[in-house]
Protein backbone atom coordinates (compact mmCIF):
# COMPACT_ATOMS: atom_id res chain seq x y z
CA UNK A 1 0.00 0.00 0.00
CA UNK A 2 1.15 3.44 -1.03
CA UNK A 3 2.08 6.22 1.67
CA UNK A 4 -0.52 8.81 -0.64
CA UNK A 5 -3.22 5.60 -0.32
CA UNK A 6 -2.36 5.19 3.69
CA UNK A 7 -2.73 8.91 4.04
CA UNK A 8 -6.40 8.64 2.51
CA UNK A 9 -7.73 5.79 4.86
CA UNK A 10 -6.52 7.35 7.94
CA UNK A 11 -8.56 10.66 6.64
CA UNK A 12 -11.20 8.42 6.41
CA UNK A 13 -10.78 7.03 9.69
CA UNK A 14 -10.47 9.87 11.40
CA UNK A 15 -13.60 11.53 9.91
CA UNK A 16 -15.67 8.10 10.70
CA UNK A 17 -14.59 8.93 14.35
CA UNK A 18 -15.79 12.00 14.05
CA UNK A 19 -18.83 11.85 12.67
CA UNK A 20 -19.64 8.56 15.37
CA UNK A 21 -18.83 11.30 18.01
CA UNK A 22 -20.92 13.70 16.91
CA UNK A 23 -24.35 11.33 16.73
CA UNK A 24 -23.06 10.02 19.63
CA UNK A 25 -23.70 13.60 21.36
CA UNK A 26 -26.21 14.62 19.65
CA UNK A 27 -28.31 11.39 21.04
CA UNK A 28 -26.99 12.34 24.80
CA UNK A 29 -28.38 15.96 23.97
CA UNK A 30 -31.45 14.82 22.46
CA UNK A 31 -33.60 13.74 25.88
CA UNK A 32 -32.46 17.33 27.29
CA UNK A 33 -32.88 19.13 24.29
CA UNK A 34 -36.62 17.28 23.99
CA UNK A 35 -37.59 18.39 27.69
CA UNK A 36 -36.03 22.28 26.91
CA UNK A 37 -38.78 22.15 23.71
CA UNK A 38 -41.68 20.57 26.39
CA UNK A 39 -41.08 22.66 29.01
CA UNK A 40 -39.93 26.23 27.94
CA UNK A 41 -39.67 26.50 24.37
CA UNK A 42 -43.06 25.46 23.12
CA UNK A 43 -45.17 26.97 26.45
CA UNK A 44 -43.62 30.14 24.95
CA UNK A 45 -44.81 29.79 21.76
CA UNK A 46 -47.94 28.63 22.98
CA UNK A 47 -48.63 31.47 24.95
CA UNK A 48 -47.94 34.00 22.28
CA UNK A 49 -50.82 32.05 20.26
CA UNK A 50 -52.93 32.36 23.36
CA UNK A 51 -52.92 35.84 23.47
CA UNK A 52 -54.45 36.54 20.49
CA UNK A 53 -57.49 34.22 21.40
CA UNK A 54 -59.99 34.24 23.87
CA UNK A 55 -59.33 31.22 25.47
CA UNK A 56 -61.08 30.30 29.20
CA UNK A 57 -61.34 26.54 31.17
CA UNK A 58 -62.93 24.65 28.82
CA UNK A 59 -62.55 26.76 25.93
CA UNK A 60 -59.72 26.22 23.56
CA UNK A 61 -60.28 29.87 22.43
CA UNK A 62 -61.07 31.35 18.66
CA UNK A 63 -58.67 33.58 17.29
CA UNK A 64 -59.60 37.74 17.69
CA UNK A 65 -56.51 39.38 16.29
CA UNK A 66 -55.60 42.26 19.10
CA UNK A 67 -58.43 42.67 21.19
CA UNK A 68 -57.05 41.12 24.46
CA UNK A 69 -53.81 43.94 24.01
CA UNK A 70 -56.29 46.74 23.21
CA UNK A 71 -58.77 45.80 26.69
CA UNK A 72 -55.04 45.59 28.10
CA UNK A 73 -53.98 49.07 27.11
CA UNK A 74 -57.05 50.53 27.86
CA UNK A 75 -57.98 48.94 31.54
CA UNK A 76 -56.38 50.40 34.49
CA UNK A 77 -55.77 47.23 35.67
CA UNK A 78 -52.85 46.40 34.26
CA UNK A 79 -51.06 49.80 33.98
CA UNK A 80 -51.43 49.97 38.14
CA UNK A 81 -49.68 46.89 38.20
CA UNK A 82 -47.03 48.24 35.71
CA UNK A 83 -46.57 51.41 37.98
CA UNK A 84 -46.07 48.87 41.52
CA UNK A 85 -43.45 47.47 39.38
CA UNK A 86 -41.73 50.47 38.68
CA UNK A 87 -42.23 51.47 42.74
CA UNK A 88 -40.33 47.95 43.40
CA UNK A 89 -37.44 48.82 41.52
CA UNK A 90 -36.51 50.53 44.60
CA UNK A 91 -34.60 47.31 45.56
CA UNK A 92 -31.95 47.26 42.80
CA UNK A 93 -30.01 50.47 44.22
CA UNK A 94 -29.56 48.72 46.98
CA UNK A 95 -29.01 45.07 46.07
CA UNK A 96 -26.08 46.89 43.97
CA UNK A 97 -24.39 48.63 46.91
CA UNK A 98 -25.06 46.55 49.69
CA UNK A 99 -24.03 43.26 48.27
CA UNK A 100 -20.90 45.25 47.34
CA UNK A 101 -19.74 46.42 51.00
CA UNK A 102 -20.95 42.96 52.28
CA UNK A 103 -18.30 41.88 49.85
CA UNK A 104 -15.57 43.93 50.20
CA UNK A 105 -15.51 43.37 53.85
CA UNK A 106 -15.93 39.38 53.24
CA UNK A 107 -12.72 40.06 51.17
CA UNK A 108 -10.70 41.34 53.75
CA UNK A 109 -8.18 38.56 55.50
CA UNK A 110 -10.11 38.50 58.83
CA UNK A 111 -11.42 36.06 61.70
CA UNK A 112 -14.74 34.05 61.02
CA UNK A 113 -14.97 35.26 57.67
CA UNK A 114 -15.56 31.69 55.98
CA UNK A 115 -18.30 32.02 58.77
CA UNK A 116 -20.13 34.92 57.67
CA UNK A 117 -19.96 34.00 54.05
CA UNK A 118 -21.78 31.14 54.87
CA UNK A 119 -24.48 32.95 57.20
CA UNK A 120 -24.58 35.45 54.11
CA UNK A 121 -25.50 33.06 51.78
CA UNK A 122 -28.19 31.08 53.90
CA UNK A 123 -30.96 33.23 52.82
CA UNK A 124 -30.53 32.28 49.08
CA UNK A 125 -31.08 28.51 49.53
CA UNK A 126 -33.89 28.56 51.39
CA UNK A 127 -37.11 27.80 49.69
CA UNK A 128 -38.56 31.25 49.06
CA UNK A 129 -42.00 29.66 50.20
CA UNK A 130 -40.64 28.78 53.79
CA UNK A 131 -39.59 32.59 53.64
CA UNK A 132 -42.75 33.99 53.25
CA UNK A 133 -44.11 31.51 55.97
CA UNK A 134 -40.94 32.97 58.17
CA UNK A 135 -41.87 36.52 57.60
CA UNK A 136 -45.76 36.06 57.78
CA UNK A 137 -45.43 35.44 61.20
CA UNK A 138 -42.34 38.22 61.54
CA UNK A 139 -44.92 40.71 60.34
CA UNK A 140 -47.72 39.63 61.84
CA UNK A 141 -49.77 42.57 64.15
CA UNK A 142 -49.50 39.58 66.68
CA UNK A 143 -45.84 38.67 65.57
CA UNK A 144 -42.21 38.77 66.88
CA UNK A 145 -41.20 41.85 65.59
CA UNK A 146 -44.32 43.83 66.78
CA UNK A 147 -43.85 42.11 70.27
CA UNK A 148 -40.18 43.33 70.63
CA UNK A 149 -41.55 47.02 69.30
CA UNK A 150 -44.08 47.11 71.61
CA UNK A 151 -41.67 45.65 74.67
CA UNK A 152 -38.99 48.51 73.66
CA UNK A 153 -41.64 51.23 73.90
CA UNK A 154 -40.88 52.01 70.08
CA UNK A 155 -44.71 51.54 68.74
CA UNK A 156 -47.97 52.16 71.06
CA UNK A 157 -50.15 50.16 68.67
CA UNK A 158 -48.83 47.09 66.40
CA UNK A 159 -47.59 48.05 63.18
CA UNK A 160 -49.46 46.55 59.70
CA UNK A 161 -46.51 45.49 57.81
CA UNK A 162 -48.71 43.45 55.61
CA UNK A 163 -52.05 44.70 55.81
CA UNK A 164 -51.39 48.87 55.16
CA UNK A 165 -51.61 49.46 51.54
CA UNK A 166 -49.02 52.20 52.20
CA UNK A 167 -46.69 49.93 54.05
CA UNK A 168 -47.14 46.32 52.50
CA UNK A 169 -45.14 46.83 49.88
CA UNK A 170 -42.20 48.27 51.66
CA UNK A 171 -42.28 45.11 53.86
CA UNK A 172 -42.40 42.88 50.58
CA UNK A 173 -39.03 44.94 49.56
CA UNK A 174 -37.20 43.89 52.59
CA UNK A 175 -37.98 40.24 52.00
CA UNK A 176 -36.52 40.35 48.53
CA UNK A 177 -33.36 42.15 49.76
CA UNK A 178 -32.69 39.86 52.65
CA UNK A 179 -33.01 37.17 50.56
CA UNK A 180 -30.70 38.68 47.64
CA UNK A 181 -28.08 40.21 49.41
CA UNK A 182 -26.03 36.61 49.91
CA UNK A 183 -26.28 36.08 46.01
CA UNK A 184 -25.19 39.18 44.77
CA UNK A 185 -22.12 39.32 47.48
CA UNK A 186 -20.96 35.68 46.10
CA UNK A 187 -21.12 37.71 42.39
CA UNK A 188 -19.07 40.76 43.38
CA UNK A 189 -16.81 38.54 45.97
CA UNK A 190 -15.52 36.67 42.29
CA UNK A 191 -15.28 39.88 40.77
CA UNK A 192 -13.26 41.13 43.91
CA UNK A 193 -10.81 37.99 43.70
CA UNK A 194 -9.86 38.94 40.31
CA UNK A 195 -8.45 42.09 41.08
CA UNK A 196 -4.47 41.58 40.96
CA UNK A 197 -2.88 42.34 44.24
CA UNK A 198 -0.59 44.33 42.86
CA UNK A 199 -3.23 47.26 42.49
CA UNK A 200 -3.85 47.33 46.06
CA UNK A 201 -0.35 47.50 46.43
CA UNK A 202 0.04 50.68 44.27
CA UNK A 203 -2.82 51.98 45.72
CA UNK A 204 -1.05 51.19 49.28
CA UNK A 205 2.46 52.99 47.99
CA UNK A 206 0.01 56.34 46.68
CA UNK A 207 -1.46 56.61 50.73
CA UNK A 208 -4.95 55.58 49.30
CA UNK A 209 -7.20 55.52 51.56
CA UNK A 210 -10.13 52.37 52.09
CA UNK A 211 -12.98 54.45 50.66
CA UNK A 212 -10.52 55.62 47.66
CA UNK A 213 -9.42 52.00 47.23
CA UNK A 214 -12.71 50.97 47.01
CA UNK A 215 -13.91 54.21 44.31
CA UNK A 216 -10.41 53.99 42.10
CA UNK A 217 -9.48 50.23 42.14
CA UNK A 218 -12.54 48.33 43.34
CA UNK A 219 -14.99 49.63 41.24
CA UNK A 220 -13.68 50.07 37.86
CA UNK A 221 -11.83 46.41 38.10
CA UNK A 222 -15.45 44.80 38.46
CA UNK A 223 -17.64 47.41 36.51
CA UNK A 224 -18.70 43.97 34.52
CA UNK A 225 -19.81 42.90 37.24
CA UNK A 226 -21.98 45.72 38.56
CA UNK A 227 -23.83 45.57 34.89
CA UNK A 228 -24.95 42.17 35.73
CA UNK A 229 -25.78 42.96 38.87
CA UNK A 230 -27.79 45.39 38.12
CA UNK A 231 -29.49 43.93 35.20
CA UNK A 232 -29.95 40.81 37.04
CA UNK A 233 -32.02 42.50 39.95
CA UNK A 234 -33.42 45.12 37.68
CA UNK A 235 -34.87 41.78 35.80
CA UNK A 236 -35.56 39.77 39.38
CA UNK A 237 -37.90 43.50 40.58
CA UNK A 238 -39.77 43.44 37.56
CA UNK A 239 -40.76 39.94 37.26
CA UNK A 240 -41.16 39.57 41.47
CA UNK A 241 -44.13 37.09 41.82
CA UNK A 242 -43.36 34.18 45.19
CA UNK A 243 -42.59 36.97 47.47
CA UNK A 244 -45.84 39.14 46.92
CA UNK A 245 -48.33 35.95 46.42
CA UNK A 246 -46.62 33.87 49.89
CA UNK A 247 -47.20 37.23 52.13
CA UNK A 248 -49.33 39.24 50.81
CA UNK A 249 -51.48 37.97 47.42
CA UNK A 250 -51.32 40.96 45.95
CA UNK A 251 -53.10 43.02 48.60
CA UNK A 252 -54.35 44.55 50.77
CA UNK A 253 -56.89 46.67 48.15
CA UNK A 254 -54.11 45.19 45.47
CA UNK A 255 -51.43 47.42 46.80
CA UNK A 256 -49.07 44.79 45.73
CA UNK A 257 -50.29 43.61 42.57
CA UNK A 258 -46.87 43.79 40.34
CA UNK A 259 -47.40 42.83 36.72
CA UNK A 260 -46.67 39.13 37.16
CA UNK A 261 -49.29 39.05 39.77
CA UNK A 262 -51.45 40.58 37.80
CA UNK A 263 -50.79 37.82 34.95
CA UNK A 264 -51.44 35.21 37.66
CA UNK A 265 -54.82 36.48 38.77
CA UNK A 266 -56.49 37.36 35.09
CA UNK A 267 -55.51 33.52 34.87
CA UNK A 268 -56.53 31.45 37.55
CA UNK A 269 -59.02 33.99 39.58
CA UNK A 270 -60.91 35.34 36.33
CA UNK A 271 -59.77 32.86 34.35
CA UNK A 272 -59.18 34.86 31.26
CA UNK A 273 -56.61 32.96 29.18
CA UNK A 274 -56.43 34.05 26.50
CA UNK A 275 -55.67 37.59 28.44
CA UNK A 276 -53.55 36.47 31.00
CA UNK A 277 -51.48 35.34 28.02
CA UNK A 278 -51.41 38.38 25.99
CA UNK A 279 -50.28 40.89 28.96
CA UNK A 280 -47.49 38.14 30.16
CA UNK A 281 -46.21 38.80 26.47
CA UNK A 282 -46.44 42.21 27.04
CA UNK A 283 -44.21 42.04 30.03
CA UNK A 284 -42.05 39.90 28.38
CA UNK A 285 -41.61 42.32 25.77
CA UNK A 286 -41.35 45.46 28.70
CA UNK A 287 -38.65 43.03 30.15
CA UNK A 288 -36.73 42.75 26.80
CA UNK A 289 -36.65 46.52 26.35
CA UNK A 290 -35.50 47.64 30.11
CA UNK A 291 -32.54 44.52 29.56
CA UNK A 292 -31.48 45.81 26.29
CA UNK A 293 -31.66 49.27 27.48
CA UNK A 294 -29.59 48.80 30.55
CA UNK A 295 -27.25 46.50 28.49
CA UNK A 296 -26.55 49.52 25.80
CA UNK A 297 -26.50 52.39 28.30
CA UNK A 298 -24.24 50.34 30.75
CA UNK A 299 -21.71 49.27 27.66
CA UNK A 300 -21.18 52.86 26.58
CA UNK A 301 -20.31 53.51 30.16
CA UNK A 302 -17.73 51.29 30.45
CA UNK A 303 -16.24 51.76 27.40
CA UNK A 304 -15.02 55.10 27.93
Amino acid sequence: MSIQTMTIALKKSKGGVKNHSAWFAWVLLTPGLVLLLMWSYFPSIYAFWLGFTNASPGNSGKFIGFQNYVQLMSGPGFWDSVYRSLEYLIVVPVLMIVPLLAAVLMNQKLPLTTLFRGIFFVPVVISMVVVGIVFNELFSTTGFLNDVMYSLKLVNTPVPFLSSKNIAIFSVMFVTVWKGIGYYMIIYLAGLQSIPEELYDAAALDGATFLQRVRYVVIPSIWPFMIYVMIASTLSAMSVFTEIYTLTGGGPLQSTTTMLVYVYQQAFSQYKFGFSAAAGNFIWLILIIISLAQFWISSRRYSK
